[in-house]
């Protein structure tokens, strides 16, 4: 909404943008259908781009819908299984690039030793495919791994643990969607406070201490973690941005996901503008066209580019390690 608000100030685009909604929950947790259902409903009424859905699984399930119905489509999806020439994303990290970045962490700390936890589902057993990659070559020995089920619990994950400390780890990767992730921080912190203090590095579930969004996960839960993140205090562009959100709505949401949303509805302003006439046609090659946008999202410099055939547009440092340490979340 801000980000269309201030296209039209700027006279980037000439009227107002209508934001027309669906919420409805898909997979992992539900049906698919009922996604294509909302998504097929949003196509006849005649929306010209849309936003979403945002979830790996839903968008390596419905990859083939944009390109029957020819309507661009632009999401958060991580899963490079989102393309095609109706497909955008600007990606809410890489999960190849997210393991070469938490094998790098670890080796930095002084890791020699990791045991790996992945959830079963696309997210966690794709981490875990490129984790063995990069630990290969970066000279990290997985000494163990540990499957844990979609709805594992609190039992399963201090069992898992057990394992891992008594196969001796000097660290630990834990991956996957994370929505059960409250689990293995709570029974970690129990190991912690009882001695044993692993170097440890998470996925994006580190971003899930964000309040509000539903994981059942706080701050203190993260206490020693490192994992990965996408906002970063030293981007001007993101700062500012902030300000002039907690100025529009009374509050200041500084998380990745506010800066997603806003470069989401930056792109797609730009594309409206460029686009003659304006119909979904000529809005997807209008977002081929955008080039060097600055992004509130990632570390300074950090641009939004789009081309044929290039449709993940973060370019830079988009992804990036942060730790807890004493209660805050500060730069690794």
């Amino acid at each position: 909404m801000l980000a269309f608000e201030e296209a039209q100030a700027a006279g980037i685009i000439d009227r107002p943008v209508e934001i027309v909604t669906r919420a409805v929950e898909g997979l992992p947790f539900h049906s698919f259908a009922r996604v294509r259902a909302a998504y097929q409903e949003l196509v006849d009424e005649g929306c010209l781009v849309i936003l979403g859905p945002h979830t790996s699984e839903q968008l390596a399930a419905m990859v083939h819908d944009p390109q029957r119905v020819r309507v661009p489509t632009l999401t958060m999806a991580v899963t490079t299984e989102w393309h095609g020439e109706y497909c955008f994303t600007l990606q809410n990290g890489s999960l190849g690039d997210e393991a070469c970045l938490m094998v790098e962490h670890l080796v930095s700390r002084g890791a020699r030793a990791v045991g790996v936890i992945y959830e079963e589902n696309l997210i966690g057993e794709d981490y875990w495919h490129y984790i063995k990659q990069h630990a290969r070559d970066q000279g990290l020995r997985i000494v163990t791994s540990r499957a844990l089920g979609m709805f594992f619990e609190r039992a399963d994950a201090e069992t898992v643990l057990k394992e891992l400390k008594e196969a001796g780890v000097d660290s630990l990767a834990y991956v996957g969607n994370g929505f059960t992730a409250r689990h293995v921080l709570g029974a970690m912190n129990e190991q912690r406070l009882a001695g044993w203090d692993p170097i440890r590095v998470t996925g994006s579930i580190f971003m899930a201490a964000t309040p509000g969004l539903g994981y059942g996960i706080t701050a203190a839960d993260f206490e020693g973690w490192s994992g990965i993140e996408q906002w970063h205090e030293g981007n001007a562009v993101f700062t500012g941005m902030l300000d002039r959100f907690e100025a529009r709505f009374g509050r200041r949401a500084d998380h990745c996901f506010t800066a997603l949303g806003y470069d989401l509805g930056a792109v797609t302003a730009r594309a409206i503008a460029g686009s003659r006439p304006v119909c979904p046609e000529r809005i997807q090659k209008s977002l081929e066209a955008v080039r060097g946008l600055p992004a509130t999202l990632g570390g300074p410099g950090t641009k939004i580019t789009f081309g044929p055939y290039a449709h993940r547009g973060y370019n830079g440092e988009y992804i990036l390690v942060r730790r807890y340490v004493q209660g805050k979340n500060v730069l690794a």
